[in-house]
């Protein structure tokens, strides 16, 4: 939902389209961080009932782990991006 008014704003090529889109980044950083304390604070198994038998599920800090480094991996490349020599000549900087 953020980052559809800064692509506009981006691909139009406005003047504080960058600063804008380093904030949302900014704030997009926050959602993976907060997403490793989940298993931290959650219970350690849960269970799941699955056509009337019941599943334990184990918590794994590592799954949660993989999935976090591969979202942050995503936005930092989107956001080094920002700053690229072809995208530097976009905004006619």
């Amino acid at each position: 939902m953020l980052l559809l008014p800064v692509a506009i704003a981006l691909f139009m090529a406005l003047p504080g389209a960058r600063l804008g889109a380093t904030i949302v980044f900014s704030i997009l950083y926050l959602f993976p961080a907060l997403l490793l304390l989940a298993p931290m604070i959650g219970p350690t198994v849960t269970q799941v009932q699955f056509f009337r038998s019941e599943l334990p599920l184990m918590s794994s800090f590592s799954v949660v782990l993989v999935f976090v480094a591969m979202l942050g991996s995503v936005l930092a490349l989107l956001h080094w991006l920002l700053f690229s020599p072809p995208f530097e000549e976009h905004l006619n900087l």
